[in-house]
């Protein structure tokens, strides 16, 4: 294979990374605001039920949600999968993800470091008390 050749199929491939990049950063960030002010909610049940997504979407491998994702439609509901929801489901699966991390990071920006990493311990579902 000559050198120009792979170089078109790397600039390919580099394209499509951009494009997750670009459509993941604009997608997360209104979300993160939205599930990082229902965090920070006085409302118990909706701080719990956002809390509650942000400990399993940082507490799942990005893989796995990307399986469920891709494959869970057509499992769960009989859908057929094109080829065309191959990048949709790794958009969905990117910004469900990097959403609660996201969060986090909007959270705990204004927080001295000791309560920061305080703070991150607790959404991902650990004791602070192991940590003293």
């Amino acid at each position: 294979m000559e050198f120009t050749a792979i170089l078109q199929e790397l600039s390919g491939g580099m394209i499509k990374t951009v494009g997750i990049f670009v459509w993941t950063l604009v997608l997360s960030l209104p979300l993160g605001l939205f599930i990082a002010f229902g965090r920070m909610s006085k409302n118990w049940l909706v701080s719990t039920l956002f809390k509650m997504y942000i400990s399993v979407m940082r507490g799942t491998p990005l893989m796995l949600q990307l399986l469920v994702v891709y494959f869970g439609p057509y499992y769960l509901f009989g859908l057929n999968i094109s080829g065309g929801y191959r990048f949709v489901a790794i958009i969905i699966g990117f910004v469900v993800h990097f959403v609660a991390i996201a969060v986090v990071l909007l959270v705990t920006r204004k927080k001295p470091a000791e309560q920061r990493a305080f703070y991150i311990i607790n959404t991902s579902g650990f004791n602070i008390g192991l940590c003293t």
